[in-house]
């Protein structure tokens, strides 16, 4: 139950953009992977943890010579939906790191602000934000490198890095 609210919740809080047609759904990314998270009690309850994300790009730029895209992830240390559970939600700034190269073989560090409900001891929806790096292998795949920092959540936090497998759509 509580999953099916998350997934509702982003949706309702995603809608406004797909109505004004600010979300260009061909450059959707799909993401994979694993996540060590930082804090004590979090890595307790948790152990290392496995992601599924999606990126959806917004179709202005943001940052010249950059791009603007809403993350969404779960990140869970089972499929069941127990307690073990960090969903950011978060506006991210990618950012090229070599002008001029082609798509398909560039690199890029991205930073990210929002929101991200965690689930660990208690459910808490807390601040969230990131900061990685990237680099594409070819024109559909890319691999990634994050840390995610939160907020406190009923002293447990969301602080974590992780490693991802991505596909673009």
């Amino acid at each position: 139950m509580k999953r099916l609210l998350m997934i509702l919740a982003g949706s309702a809080l995603m809608a406004p953009a797909f109505a004004a047609n600010e979300i260009d759904l061909s450059g959707l990314n799909f993401r994979v992977g694993g996540i060590y998270p930082f804090e004590s009690t979090t890595r307790r309850v948790t152990g290392n943890m496995f992601s599924i994300g999606l990126d959806l790009p917004l179709s202005f730029q943001g940052a010249k010579g950059g791009e603007l895209y809403i993350s969404a992830d779960w990140f869970l240390k089972s499929i069941d939906g127990k307690k073990g559970n960090i969903v950011p939600i978060l506006l991210n700034q990618k950012i090229y790191l070599v002008a001029g190269q082609g798509e398909g073989s560039r690199s890029y560090g991205f930073v990210g602000l929002g929101f991200a409900h965690v689930d660990v001891t208690k459910s808490r929806t807390t601040y969230a934000g990131r900061v990685g790096l990237g680099r594409e292998i070819n024109r559909q795949l890319f691999v990634e490198g994050s840390f995610l920092f939160t907020s406190e959540a009923n002293n447990a936090r969301g602080d974590s890095f992780g490693v991802f497998l991505g596909y673009k759509f």
